[in-house]
């Protein structure tokens, strides 16, 4: 249905989970491999693992106006862990949470998403149904929500290419603000995609 992408270190995403959680009507569980099927579910930020999302940095946003069906695990896996399936709970709003890493001996500002499926299955039927509204609705407020929280920039892929059209538009990214502050110092790059890094310099404050 919908994939928004934004960049940050790991102070950014603690804001962002604290801002989610103040909402109110969302709690975070957190997607790893589980032994049983007792979810880990955070609904407050004075209570976030923080060793377990850092290491996992995913999660799946419930909320009572858009979920409707009880966590469905996949089948465990021969180490007997069981995984989440997104498609037949709920319905979820997946998260990924942004954090600074290290990578061909730059230092650079990690990426994360919020992210809904297409379409999801009914665990009882097994018929394909829609998104419902109210998860539109949530996904778009969230994603304005995270937009709040960052510094809007611009890049561009192919300056003056030849290419084709795409590959010389200029796109938006946005950053959180602990980031942005990092990428002005000179020392970090913004890694946008699988080929692309930038520092602070080239990024456009405008089309």
């Amino acid at each position: 249905m919908g994939d928004f992408q934004f960049y940050g270190t790991w102070e950014d995403s603690l804001i962002l989970i604290d801002q989610i959680l103040k909402k109110g009507s969302f709690k975070l569980i957190v997607n790893t491999g589980y032994r049983n099927t007792n979810v880990i579910e955070i609904n407050s930020s004075i209570d976030i693992p923080q060793e377990l999302i850092a290491t996992t940095r995913s999660a799946f946003l419930w909320s009572d106006k858009y979920s409707t069906h009880p966590i469905k695990f996949d089948i465990p896996s021969i180490h007997n862990e069981r995984i989440i399936n997104q498609l037949e709970s709920g319905p979820l709003i997946s998260i990924h949470f942004p954090d600074n890493f290290e990578e061909e001996g730059r230092k650079a500002i990690g990426r994360g998403d919020i992210y809904s499926t297409p379409y999801f299955i009914n665990p009882y039927t097994q018929n394909q149904y829609s998104p419902p509204e109210a998860l539109k609705k949530s996904f778009g407020e969230l994603k304005r929500m995270i937009q709040k929280h960052m510094e809007k920039r611009f890049w561009q892929p192919y300056k003056n290419s030849t290419i084709s059209k795409y590959a010389s538009q200029v796109k938006p990214v946005w950053i959180g603000k602990n980031a942005f502050e990092l990428l002005k110092t000179g020392g970090y790059y913004l890694k946008v995609g699988n080929d692309f890094w930038f520092t602070y310099s080239d990024l456009l404050t405008s089309k």
